[in-house]
């Protein structure tokens, strides 16, 4: 672990205002409209109600996008030779992915705080302890898609990488239920999806596995289809994003 670098890191991500909106100007939005004013969201549900659902849902979308879009300046890194001269240092290619996964967990605990700040005085209810275990499970979408966003700043342009993982992120939110309730078959195939398993987990605190699906009906969730999802996702972007980043540096 490089202090310097990550705290070099993370204060450069945090005085692009396109970065603090995209991270937490828009998902504080998103949950305000769907969640604090909406007249559903003091429905019980679990051991709090749906505004909570919602603010937790919307927490894991903003740390995800605080990730990918921080990762995502590796690409800009390599386009100014940044990498090149990193691959000069003692630091090998898992020391640079580490330094980037640390800074971006400190990004998204801002973002994740911006949230509750906001939630909690409009009626998100769910008891401390279970709250703080949300907070905990929120750090493996953070690692998740870190991994994701390496993954992909590492293997496009620079132009391109940070379009493409942001866009794609947003499609994973659709389709693995955190954006909307899903029903049916694709609520099926959310299963499949990168977003599902740290969703559905982060729920697990305040859902105990159960949730409205779009047609009003209450379904309920194994735990293990949530952690089954979270390892093989896992697995695939880690794995992506160390081959890429030694390719990178071989160049």
């Amino acid at each position: 672990m490089n202090a310097t670098l990550i705290r070099s890191d993370v204060l450069r991500f945090l005085r692009a205002p396109e970065a603090l909106f995209f991270t937490i100007g828009l998902p504080i939005l998103m949950y305000i409209i769907f969640g604090g004013t909406a007249e559903y969201g003091e429905m019980p549900i679990g051991h709090g109600n749906i505004n909570m659902a919602v603010l937790i849902n919307m927490s894991i979308y903003a740390v995800a996008q605080a990730a990918v879009g921080y990762t995502g300046t590796a690409a800009v890194d390599r386009l100014q030779g940044w990498g090149r001269q990193l691959a000069l240092t003692p630091l090998t290619s898992g020391n640079i992915i580490v330094n980037r996964i640390l800074s971006a967990f400190l990004i998204s605990t801002i973002t994740f705080t911006s949230l509750l700040i906001v939630g909690i005085p409009m009626g998100a209810q769910l008891p401390t302890l279970r709250l703080l275990a949300v907070w905990g499970i929120s750090y493996l979408s953070v690692l998740l898609f870190a991994c994701y966003g390496l993954a992909v700043a590492y293997s496009f342009k620079a132009e391109t990488a940070v379009s493409i993982s942001s866009g794609l992120l947003v499609l994973f939110s659709f389709a693995g239920n955190l954006f909307a309730p899903l029903s049916g078959t694709l609520l099926s195939v959310a299963r499949f999806t990168p977003m599902w398993g740290v969703g559905e987990l982060a729920r697990y605190p305040l859902t105990d596995g159960q949730m409205y699906d779009a047609n009003g009906a209450l379904y309920s969730t194994p735990l293990w289809y949530a952690l089954a999802n979270i390892v093989a996702w896992l697995a695939i972007f880690s794995v992506f994003a160390l081959l890429a980043a030694r390719r990178n540096q071989e160049r």
